[in-house]
């Protein structure tokens, strides 16, 4: 399925290069059909606008199916051309926009959750969030607004691959991975320099554009931390987060401290993504089990088999940097994505 593609030469090409700014290219955004999509809220927000329907089968009021918009239907200025994939709250459209003919990708929430308070509330979240945000490896934010019953984010339009896509052929060579996962710590470095924490790293929400370069989407679970405070969510055992549906976040990409349901910091995310540079490598998550119950408790309990057990060719050196991002406790982990970021880079170099 569509993606999005960043650069990729070997690494010790390219060990911390700079990049133009992604606002200025024609990426776009395309989620896979399993992602979980929500953007919040952001930049130009429009409660003003029109929608025009293109040809529309019998029953598809206003060019709206079930699922999808009708290709040809324009919503504000932007018309759409095709669905490109579905997540837990959104349909993504590849569109056009009419003004300045550049390629968009279109999100909208999904028209069974336009009434409910919470999920546009988290909508309009990821937007916020992504906007206050200007990097190369970070998809921006165009535009925000509401037309009618539709509720849209307009983003650049990527093609590429994601992560997940590219894991489904197994683990990446460790120059790849490695050129991946420094990109990956640029736009997370930006986020927590801006008080945001993702909270939902993984595979799904890392999309690599035509140049080969690592772009983090899906800030619809980002919070801001240090400008805000501390997460207000109260801790809570495992079996209540369970029976209440409690949970933030992807099961098998989550910090301890995620699963436990408490405040969360940058070194939730650090966790996170020391999960997804393990499976990058290996192939395979660290924690697994046959029932989301038994991979919380991997989390919790379990020490990852050793990545040389699994992939020979990961050096010790690259294997402790990925483990101390996994530590349980959030004290023993790096202290900040920078750091983490800099001992990857100084290990590239040395390659």
């Amino acid at each position: 399925m569509a993606g999005l593609l960043f650069s990729g030469a070997s690494i010790n090409a390219r060990a911390h290069r700079s990049v133009p700014n992604c606002r200025g290219s024609t990426f776009g955004l395309s989620l896979g059909r399993s992602s979980a999509s929500s953007f919040s809220d952001g930049v130009k927000c429009k409660s003003e606008g029109r929608i025009e329907t293109g040809d529309r089968e019998d029953g598809d009021e206003g060019g709206m199916r079930s699922r999808s918009l009708q290709p040809g239907t324009v919503i504000s200025r932007y018309r759409i051309q095709a669905w490109i994939a579905q997540g837990g709250m959104a349909d993504v459209y590849r569109a056009v926009d009419l003004q300045l003919g550049r390629a968009v990708a279109i999100k909208v929430l999904s028209p069974s959750l336009v009434a409910d308070p919470d999920a546009r509330r988290r909508f309009f979240r990821e937007a916020r969030a992504a906007s206050a945000l200007q990097h190369p490896n970070i998809c921006a934010v165009y535009e925000v607004g509401e037309v009618g019953d539709i509720v849209f984010i307009a983003m650049p339009y990527i093609a590429g691959k994601t992560l997940k896509e590219l894991l489904d052929k197994g683990p990446l060579p460790i120059e790849r991975a490695l050129g991946y996962a420094i990109d990956i710590a640029e736009a997370l470095e930006e986020a927590h320099r801006h008080g945001i924490i993702h909270r939902d790293i993984k595979p799904s929400n890392v999309i690599v554009d035509e140049r080969d370069r690592a772009i983090v989407l899906d800030f619809g679970l980002a919070k801001r931390v240090r400008w805000e405070g501390r997460e207000a969510d109260d801790a809570l055992t495992i079996s209540q987060i369970t029976a209440t549906s409690a949970l933030i976040g992807t099961t098998p990409y989550m910090s301890p401290e995620q699963v436990r349901g408490e405040p969360l910091d940058e070194r939730s995310d650090i966790f996170s993504f020391g999960t997804l540079l393990y499976e990058l490598l290996t192939g395979r998550r660290p924690f697994v089990g046959a029932t989301e119950i038994e991979i919380l408790h991997a989390i919790l309990h379990a020490e990852p088999e050793p990545m040389s057990a699994l992939a020979p060719h990961v050096d010790f050196e690259l294997e402790r940097i990925v483990r101390k991002a996994l530590r349980k406790d959030p004290a023993d982990r790096y202290p900040t994505i920078s750091e983490m970021k800099e001992e990857l880079i100084a290990f590239a170099r040395e390659r």
